[in-house]
């Protein structure tokens, strides 16, 4: 079973979701729900610590998708939570308040040069999936002077097209 401390949600369905952590009761082995979020709005993620929410270090975890007004989901993946092992287990929500649909993304392990990613995340993207180049990384030197000079010239757009803003 992998270690995680954290867990990660993208919401790319038509509803507001929530984070809940389950984790299993050592002395009645039933799980037990924790909510850890507020709102998580379309296109929107929120990362959680779980030891933020009162799960016990050494727990059995999965994540339970709450969607405000439709149908929960929970991952089938289950972990053990250890603080600070900087673990983020990434899940994605996608459809609609009663049709929606919760995929795991692998786990993410933030390293001292950039994030890296894990086999598992890499054999589960396809098209359908956030690009590869969406992975957060460190910008290089010139990517730096290149952003300022963009933003000095009023060639820097949000949308990335590098188009004029007016």
């Amino acid at each position: 079973m992998a270690t995680i401390d954290q867990f990660k949600l993208t919401n790319n369905g038509g509803f507001v979701a929530r984070i809940y952590c389950e984790y299993r009761d050592p002395s009645s082995n039933k799980w037990v729900q924790v909510k850890c979020t507020g709102d998580i709005t379309l296109g929107c993620s929120k990362t959680v610590e779980l030891g933020a929410c009162g799960v016990p270090n050494g727990a059995t975890v999965r994540l339970m998708a709450f969607v405000v007004s439709g149908a929960d989901k929970t991952g089938a993946e289950e972990f053990t939570f250890q603080k600070g092992c900087n673990a983020i287990a990434q899940y994605k929500i996608s459809g609609t308040t009663l049709i929606n649909k919760l995929k795991y993304l692998g786990i993410f392990q933030p390293s001292n040069d950039n994030m890296a990613v894990t086999a598992a995340i890499a054999d589960t993207l396809d098209e359908e999936e956030i690009p590869v180049m969406s992975i957060p990384r460190e910008l290089t030197e010139e990517e730096w002077a290149g952003l300022e000079a963009a933003y000095k010239n009023g060639t820097y757009s949000q949308n990335g097209s590098n188009e004029p803003l007016n």
